[in-house]
């Protein structure tokens, strides 16, 4: 319990005390295990980015209350004994759901004093004596892959665990919900947190970093549903087989066919006939359509092989000793298809108090706009005369030649007689249709943006509902956006509500339906993090169906530890001034294998990729080759798992990627 007198204040726990004074400057921490005397400054805290301090210490409860007051900003910073922590909640006067609040606690920066950050998926940093002074030297307080903090003075380690009910998320945030960061100063280590107004944190001493690690494996399992992937109920067995990640690129977004089906199989088989073991896993962007189109339609494509290719090829992946994982989409529908009309009413509409980075306008929804950052071009059409050649239910139309490859938005006017019709334009494997009743003055604007090539493009309109009059028709082409080269450009895909049991069965029956029938081991969720708990039936309801399916997810949060054993975002560390240590691998390796992000796997040969449009190189770079050749070299040092992407279209196995083959898998 809170025993104040007349010069400080005590909060007592299970082997745990806090002394402070009257306002609010910490001045030694008394664990079993350990005391830490502290330097005796306030900290600093930070009311929606605006600066606020402690006016008062009072008692609250079995806990303290601490006021807290700025020029424009109040709050109250209330702490509890909570087992053996002690358990923190700052709420603001009138805050909102996603109002965030920084907190800088002053530690010890004595000569075997340091500060442990998350700072990767699989690596950390460290501030201590030997790091550079200054709030700009520090590690930045950003988005970590653990909700974790702690520093270690020589005689115990103080830690700062985020617990928050993962029912919202920051503003600016798509999603981890905890920052942290830290800098010296001096006398003082500053350690930053930055998380949800209203969610608690937890502070706790423990006798080394290892039960520190060990508090917070504690905390995710009893309060996030937790499960080790080498756990008895965890991932498939096989998974511990896994020896390296192949980036295999597909059907690009442009309509290249990077790989077909008959690529894989005859790599497979050409592995096989040289001796190689097993092991890989081999994971394929733009399997079953245009990469980020077709969502939620997981069948094979046509274009690659079709449905006996797409067996075909995953009978020689299996008989060769690897396994294969599809990539999907949770939340997302492709507005350019015929099957989107049927669950249009699922999608979510553009809300500017629910906006993420990932988040932005697809039309009227919310969704991934097909670029980031998109850039607009300066080019408009005007008004052109629909000069089209009909037939029958439809007619064939030119543009003007287009100055560059660009998305744009297609608009037709001067149509007749078709108030109760339908236009369809279909061009580039997309398809977007007007709307019910647009046409009743005789003019539309298409709300989902169509792709256009460089020079004259052709372009088809389908009519439902009659035979318009286009004798007087003309179309316009305008709001025309591209990326920058090396961007991400994909396909715009609209945001659907993930908690509707609708989407769920739709979802549910997709997936699990071609991961059946053809056997497929794995497969990537794509965005899919679970970072609140609304997007949790969804995936119950996939693991659900598909028990023995390893799943694995584009950049794994906390709440998502008891599902995804797999996780792309592994990294190679980049040269820096703070020392380097295993933390992140300490803290999330015992739940996902890791390997690199779909669009920051290197080759060793010119390979294009899904994430953008373009063209293949002739030649790598040299500052590519150093790229390739690091990331291969070092990954295994940070625990990932080796990882490449092929071009096996317009190179075979290659000389340099054999060789890399053999070191991991070996050859009879």
């Amino acid at each position: 319990m809170a025993k104040p007198n007349s010069k400080t204040h005590e909060l007592r726990c299970d082997g745990l005390t806090l002394q402070l004074d009257g306002k609010g400057a910490w001045r030694r921490i008394q664990a079993d295990s350990a005391t830490i005397e502290l330097p005796g400054v306030p900290p600093r805290v930070f009311l929606r980015g605006q600066a606020a301090a402690v006016r008062s210490v009072s008692n609250r409860g079995d806990g303290l209350a601490l006021e807290l007051a700025g020029d424009n900003c109040g709050g109250v910073w209330h702490m509890t004994p909570e087992g053996g922590s002690i358990r923190s909640v700052v709420r603001i006067a009138g805050g909102g759901p996603h109002d965030c609040i920084r907190i800088e606690l002053p530690l010890p920066a004595s000569p075997g004093a340091s500060l442990h950050v998350p700072t990767g998926r699989t690596y950390g940093h460290v501030i201590d004596a030997s790091s550079p002074a200054g709030r700009d030297a520090g590690i930045p307080c950003v988005y970590r892959p653990a909700q974790f903090l702690a520093a270690t003075a020589g005689i115990g380690a103080l830690s700062l665990i985020g617990c928050p009910s993962l029912e919202r998320r920051p503003h600016d945030s798509w999603g981890p919900a905890w920052k942290s960061g830290g800098f010296a100063d001096g006398a003082v280590l500053w350690a930053q947190i930055e998380c949800l107004a209203d969610e608690p944190w937890d502070l706790a001493v423990d006798a080394s970093l290892n039960e520190a690690v060990r508090r917070y494996h504690d905390h995710l399992r009893r309060d996030y549903g937790a499960r080790p992937w080498a756990e008895a109920g965890g991932a498939p067995q096989w998974l511990g087989d896994i020896r390296m990640v192949v980036t295999l690129d597909m059907l690009r977004s442009q309509g290249e066919v990077a790989h077909s089906y008959a690529h894989l199989r005859d790599l497979c088989r050409e592995m096989a006939s040289a001796a190689m073991g097993g092991g890989v896993l081999f994971y394929l962007p733009g399997y079953h359509n245009r990469y980020d189109a077709g969502y939620p339609l997981y069948g094979p494509c046509d274009e690659l092989g079709g449905a006996g290719g797409f067996r075909e090829m995953i009978d020689a992946v299996h008989q060769a000793g690897h396994r294969v994982t599809i990539h999907c989409m949770v939340w997302g529908a492709d507005p350019c298809q015929p099957f989107f009309e049927e669950v249009e009413d699922l999608a979510a509409p553009v809300d500017e108090a629910e906006r993420r980075p990932g988040f932005k306008p697809v039309g009227p929804y919310a969704g991934w706009p097909s670029c980031m950052p998109p850039v607009a071009l300066d080019y408009d059409s005007g008004s052109v005369p629909l000069d089209a050649a009909a037939g029958g239910e439809a007619a064939i139309f030119r543009t003007p030649a287009i100055p560059r490859p660009m998305e744009a938005y297609l608009a037709v006017s001067g149509v007749r007689n078709f108030a109760a019709g339908r236009l369809r334009v279909m061009l580039h494997g997309r398809e977007v249709r007007s709307r019910p009743g647009e046409l009743a003055g005789g003019s539309c604007r298409f709300r989902f943006p169509l792709r256009f090539q460089a020079g004259v493009n052709e372009a088809r309109l389908a009519f439902a509902g009659g035979r318009p009059d286009l004798s007087h028709a003309a179309f316009r082409i305008s709001d025309a956006i591209c990326a920058e080269p090396g961007s991400t450009w994909t396909h715009p895909i609209v945001r659907m509500d993930v908690t509707n049991p609708r989407w769920i069965s739709i979802l549910r029956d997709r997936i699990a339906g071609v991961v059946t029938e053809f056997g497929i081991d794995a497969v990537h969720l794509d965005a899919g993090n679970i970072v609140t708990r609304a997007w949790v039936p969804i995936h119950e309801a996939l693991r659900e169906a598909l028990p023995d399916t390893l799943f694995g997810c584009e950049f794994l949060a906390e709440l998502g530890h008891g599902l995804f054993h797999i996780t792309q975002g592994g990294s190679v560390p980049p040269p820096g001034p703070h020392r380097l240590t295993d933390l992140s691998w300490r803290l999330n390796g015992p739940y996902a294998r890791v390997y690199f992000h779909l669009c920051k796997a290197q080759a060793f040969v010119p390979a294009g990729s899904v994430c953008n449009h373009d063209p293949v190189a002739a030649q790598l770079s040299q500052a590519q080759r150093e790229l390739a050749e690091r990331q291969w070299k070092e990954a295994r040092n940070w625990n990932i798992l080796p990882n490449i992407r092929l071009n096996y279209r317009d190179h075979g196995l290659d000389p340099r990627t054999r060789a890399a083959f053999v070191e991991v898998l070996g050859s009879k």
